[in-house]
């Protein structure tokens, strides 16, 4: 059983905002925490193969670190080389494996990106260990999200009945999904962002699934295409996780976000590509006849 430390390597405890919780992760320990953030790979940890071993195979493990102050977390997916070796003992030929973990991308989620109050969460990760054969869903929330005037007290739709008859704010949230079901991980995001045009949040839907070093390598020359020759782009072509958002949808939405500046003008069954890139910036992209003005 661990903790979740902070970039000393104390335990987080009271100094926490509400709904942090110590989790039981493996993954989150003091090693992850050596030497910040690393923007090209490089060897982490100790166990290095002698030279005597042989290369056997790869898998990809994936890391959450949480900053000294808090205000960032890094995700960090671990590519794992395992070596073969045996040794001598008692007279008996043993195989030994070894393990090498470099650094294959990091990405860094600043808490400012989604409002001043906004915090950290997470999601109780299965305690089982993550290996090559078996990995388990991890899951980072970022609670009491704001963007423009949604989730705020001038937000006409983002307010909920309290038990004496009053009315508070929302809170917002967006929480990132990442999965291994191939060799390498992906991410999906999932929000409460997108109303209703009647007002009313939304039935909750993740979006696609992308690689997560794919969605991080993503550049001005090779960006994410919403359309490829007039067509939605196959998923599978996707650098961003994305979602097909009702015109309806995101025009109440953006009128709340931007006191009614921006809105979309469309029939009610159009629909916009919406998109989150690795800046954390929002992509609402027209596929049909929705347009925005």
């Amino acid at each position: 059983m661990a903790c979740l430390l902070d970039g000393s390597g104390s335990p987080l405890h009271g100094s926490l905002p509400v709904g942090w919780q110590e989790v039981a992760n493996p993954r989150l320990t003091r090693r992850a925490l050596l030497g910040g953030l690393v923007a090209s790979p490089a060897v982490l940890y100790s166990g290095v193969a002698s030279a005597e071993a042989e290369y056997s195979s790869s898998w990809y493990d994936l890391e959450l670190v949480i900053s000294e102050n808090q205000s960032s977390v890094s995700v960090r997916e671990i590519k794992v080389d395992v070596y073969k070796d045996f040794v001598k003992k008692a007279g008996k030929s043993t195989e030994v494996l070894s393990e090498v973990r470099c650094v294959a991308c990091v990405w860094d989620v600043p808490a400012a990106a989604f409002g001043k109050d906004a915090f950290f969460d997470m999601g109780q990760p299965d305690a089982r260990p993550v290996d090559a054969k078996n990995a388990y869903e991890r899951v980072l929330y970022v609670r009491r999200v704001q963007y423009g005037l949604r989730f705020t007290w001038q937000d006409p739709d983002g307010k909920t009945p309290t038990s004496k008859g009053g009315k508070v704010n929302k809170a917002g949230y967006v929480a990132f999904r990442f999965t291994r079901l191939g060799p390498r991980w992906k991410i999906a995001y999932e929000t409460d962002l997108w109303l209703r045009s009647s007002g009313s949040t939304e039935a909750i839907v993740s979006s696609s699934s992308v690689e997560l070093g794919r969605f991080i390598g993503e550049t001005e020359k090779q960006p994410d295409k919403a359309l490829t020759n007039g067509k939605p782009t196959s998923l599978a072509s996707r650098l961003r996780p994305a979602e097909f958002v009702e015109a309806g949808r995101v025009g109440k939405t953006l009128q709340v976000t931007f006191g009614h500046l921006v809105t979309a003008a469309a029939p009610s069954k159009s629909v916009f590509d919406v998109s989150l890139d690795r800046h954390l910036i929002w992509h609402v992209e027209a596929l049909d006849s929705a347009r925005l003005r």
